[in-house]
């Protein structure tokens, strides 16, 4: 959670390059924890980071919106699926304001913790 919030906003339209700050720098860091839970189980995670530009009303300018997911299959029948979701963006107020710090520790920092600890805790049970 303090690292997410530590990223200071993670609005959609924020900083994508930067390392410390925006919704990039909190995708990378997603994505290396589901990484090092991998590394742990020796690979046992698939890894994706699906992406898709978008425009409309709260997305006034063509802007690409990327997903970290993380698949642990199953053992004894890899095709059912069991979905846990979280959201990495956060806002203010102000729906188009990107760059006020919006550290989203309950929008959606906590939802994206449990995914992570979710995925930790199911790879210890392959």
């Amino acid at each position: 959670m303090r690292t997410l919030v530590g990223f200071g906003t993670r609005h959609t339209l924020s900083e994508t390059a930067s390392n410390t700050r925006g919704i990039g720098a909190a995708r990378r860091w997603v994505k290396s924890r589901f990484a090092a839970i991998s590394s742990d189980c020796g690979g046992c995670l698939q890894i994706i980071t699906p992406a898709q530009t978008f425009t409309g009303p709260r997305i006034p300018r063509p802007t690409e919106v990327q997903d970290v997911v993380a698949i642990l299959r199953g053992t004894s029948d890899p095709q059912r699926v069991i979905v846990i979701t979280g959201h990495l963006d956060s806002r203010v107020t102000d729906i188009m304001n990107s760059t006020s710090d919006a550290p989203g520790a309950d929008d959606d920092g906590s939802g994206v913790a449990a995914v992570i600890e979710a995925a930790r805790v199911l790879s210890k049970y392959r």
